[in-house]
């Protein structure tokens, strides 16, 4: 695959977000979102009774997005499509991969 030229690379576009006051750096910052990990699991758990199909997404992720969703206010759809789009967005969803990677925290569970 053939590497298209940009403008920006990604590290200086996200260096710019976070210049100008990015919202999710901020609430990122001052909300512990793992805090609700057992509380999360424990409601998750009784919601998915069944053991086949695909492994469920991280609880912590979903409960990140659906924070993103409302105070966004916006449809299923659009969630998913700022979540693909956005660099500071896609800068979320990454630290919490990277921190799985880490050893912290679980973002696919079984």
């Amino acid at each position: 695959m053939v590497k298209r030229a940009r403008f920006w690379s990604d590290e200086e576009r996200l260096a710019e977000i976070s210049a100008g006051g990015d919202p999710l750096e901020t609430l990122n910052a001052r909300v512990e979102f793992e805090r609700f990990r057992k509380i999360l699991e424990k409601a998750a758990a009784r919601a998915r009774s069944c053991k086949g199909g695909r492994p469920a997404i991280d609880v912590v992720l979903k409960f990140r997005m659906l924070v993103l969703r409302s105070r966004h206010e916006l449809s299923l759809d659009a969630t998913e499509k700022m979540a693909r789009d956005r660099p500071s967005w896609m800068r979320l969803e990454r630290a919490l991969l990277d921190e799985a990677a880490e050893g912290r925290t679980a973002p696919f569970s079984a």
